[in-house]
């Protein structure tokens, strides 16, 4: 196929989309290719016409680290949840009764100590504050290792049994962290966790099969290939990751049994997926969304998704948003009750009762005595 007659761009108006989803949330889970798979739910949603919401505190919503609040959303929203893909950890029960009709829930997995590796690359070697720091950089790393920076990731499992508490805020990263943000509580059952997520979680990407995940993705959700698209915008190799000796392999596979057991059982899920699409099937969808990515990756603007339907709806439903303004102390209060306490930032100006840094919007808090 040549790349002048696909992808079809042009098409995408006359697509037939009445077996697509009306929404879709995102479980956006935290160095889970979860910046490749947000570009994907966009072009869907822009494409489907439907309404997205807004995270309340930067990139992060629902009072995260606690779970999905519907006290935590920015204003004016609607009273049912449509679609949303930003950071937040899932609430199963009550999000999928405030759902919208039509509302799929989607997510992403990845290979525990890849993820875990991202992890500590990501918040503890970008351990620098500044002024809003919502995602409280260097923490918990930064708490285990006594306030002293170079330390490798590996390192980690000769301290962590003795310096790991609940009770140290965003320890949760050190822990089970992909089963934490998909609503695992410390002391769940493993087996109930997986059957009850594999129940509410409608599709979960694999990040080990990124692409054929996508492929299958645009098939589970009704949508044209051509919008599975991803830019990499970010390259994050370059980082260290050291093979565990035998007794930091014991103390990882302690604290992150959950997770690999939820991976183990999504890659097998992934694998059963792939082989139910067909071989030849799935080749030559490959080999179609591989000229898709690198069209996308020479010449953005020629990916660009114009095509919206519903939008005199949408514009009829805003009119009908309301909500409450949370009390900016009360939203750091949950947080902190849930382990996300952060000493700078914007936690730290909004406990002092100081102006909120510009990096959100005061609009969507008030700051009220509670």
């Amino acid at each position: 196929m040549s790349t002048s007659d696909f992808p079809r761009w042009k098409k995408l108006r006359d697509y037939n989309f009445t077996g697509s989803p009306e929404n879709v949330v995102l479980i956006k889970k935290h160095k889970s290719a979860s910046s490749s798979l947000i570009q994907v739910i966009r072009n869907f949603i822009k494409w489907r016409g439907v309404q997205n919401e807004r995270p309340l505190f930067s990139s992060l919503g629902g009072c995260y680290p606690a779970k999905w609040d519907p006290r935590c959303r920015k204003v004016p929203h609607p009273d049912r949840v449509t679609s949303f893909f930003y950071h937040h950890r899932f609430n199963p029960i009550v999000q999928k009764e405030m759902a919208a009709h039509g509302t799929v829930f989607i997510s992403s997995i990845r290979e525990p100590y890849s993820q875990f590796l991202s992890t500590f690359n990501f918040f503890y070697f970008r351990n620098e504050t500044n002024r809003c720091n919502t995602e409280c950089l260097g923490e918990p790393f930064k708490t285990f290792f006594n306030g002293e920076n170079g330390h490798k990731p590996d390192e980690l499992f000769d301290i962590l049994e003795k310096k790991f508490s609940h009770d140290i805020p965003w320890s949760f990263r050190s822990s089970n962290y992909q089963s934490f943000e998909l609503g695992y509580e410390n002391g769940d059952d493993a087996d109930e966790f997986i059957n009850q997520t594999a129940k509410h979680i409608d599709f979960m990407i694999v990040t080990e099969y990124i692409n054929e995940s996508l492929v299958l993705l645009a098939d589970f959700l009704n949508m044209p290939l051509e919008l599975a698209f991803f830019i990499t915008r970010k390259n994050a190799t370059d980082y260290p990751k050291p093979i565990l000796s035998e007794t930091q392999q014991k103390v990882f596979d302690k604290f992150f049994a959950v997770d690999k057991k939820l991976y183990d059982f999504y890659n097998a899920e992934i694998l059963r997926k792939i082989e139910e699409f067909g071989k030849d099937r799935m080749e030559l969808a490959l080999r179609q969304f591989k000229e898709i990515q690198r069209m996308c990756t020479e010449d953005f603007r020629k990916c660009q998704i114009g095509t919206a339907h519903h939008r005199t709806k949408l514009n009829e439903a805003r009119k009908k948003f309301g909500g409450e303004v949370l009390s900016a102390k009360e939203l750091v209060r949950i947080m902190e009750e849930n382990g996300g306490y952060c000493a700078t930032g914007a936690q730290q100006s909004i406990r002092e009762g100081r102006r909120v840094p510009n990096c959100l919007s005061s609009d969507d808090f008030s700051y009220e005595d509670d």
